[in-house]
């Protein structure tokens, strides 16, 4: 639009320049030659005038014309330049907006990857961890009265005969048998002056309390799906809670064994 101007603009300073050179030519000059006053215009004095100064007249105003149009050559290249500046950011903006959209593109591809390779781990271990629950169980606590070899019970962490946990739920029963017991025996302990004959601490115990414990630090910004079954439905780290309280609980296990002496 600007180039068009400026093409207008010089052709309307050629028009004004021709006019004003039509209109200088037709001017009169008055002299006196031979004691007569003679009147002729610039148009008829340039006609009579020497072929030097006539190539001299043309030359200086060719001269004047290309001056014009190279001013105005110089600002439609300027306008051209402008354009063209515009028109390379613009492309360079448009470029950087598709590699940043493609940086975000890869990025969450790389993050999907990255999410369902470690759903798939998390998974993996919660395989791993149900598989090991059941090692978890054994029948019961043998107690016996501070100082008196003669008194025992027992404190029944299992019944006789009794169905394990079992399915997608088995981690929460578990977590409330342990949590019962514990309390249970803990209560004796302090209440009738009771000390634990048996058991020593499972190695089992720390088996799952490690597998429990490196899947909550593993399930951290993971999909929601795992999440959910790690935290809502497996209650892992309640069961993580549970067998550290009472792994950590020295009083539960037999007094001279603790819980750096575990057994199988």
């Amino acid at each position: 639009m600007r180039g068009a101007f400026l093409l207008l603009f010089g052709v309307v300073l050629t028009v004004g320049f021709g006019w004003y050179v039509f209109d200088l030519s037709g001017q009169h000059i008055c002299f006196v030659e031979n004691e007569v006053l003679r009147c002729k215009t610039n148009y008829q004095k340039f006609l009579e005038s020497p072929p030097n100064e006539k190539g001299d007249t043309l030359a200086g105003l060719a001269g004047s014309l290309a001056f014009l149009w190279i001013i105005v050559t110089v600002l439609l290249q300027s306008n051209e330049l402008s354009l063209q500046r515009k028109e390379l950011k613009r492309m360079t903006e448009t470029q950087a907006e598709q590699t940043a959209l493609l940086y975000r593109q890869d990025k969450r591809e790389s993050r999907a990857i990255e999410q369902g390779a470690q759903e798939e781990k998390v998974r993996a271990m919660l395989k791993t961890l149900s598989s090991s629950l059941p090692k978890l169980g054994f029948a019961s606590f043998e107690l016996r009265q501070n100082g008196d070899h003669s008194k025992t019970k027992r404190v029944y962490f299992l019944s006789s005969g009794a169905a394990l946990p079992k399915g997608e739920a088995a981690s929460v029963e578990w977590a409330s048998l342990i949590e019962r017991v514990h309390r249970v025996v803990i209560r004796h302990v302090e209440e009738n002056d009771n000390v634990v004959l048996s058991p020593r601490l499972p190695k089992s115990w720390i088996a799952v309390h490690s597998q429990a414990k490196a899947i909550n630090a593993e399930v951290q910004g993971a999909p929601d799906g795992v999440v959910e079954d790690v935290y809502y439905r497996m209650k892992i780290p309640l069961l993580e809670r549970v067998l550290r309280e009472a792994i950590n609980e020295e009083r539960l296990w037999q007094s001279n064994g603790g819980p750096h002496a575990p057994t199988d």
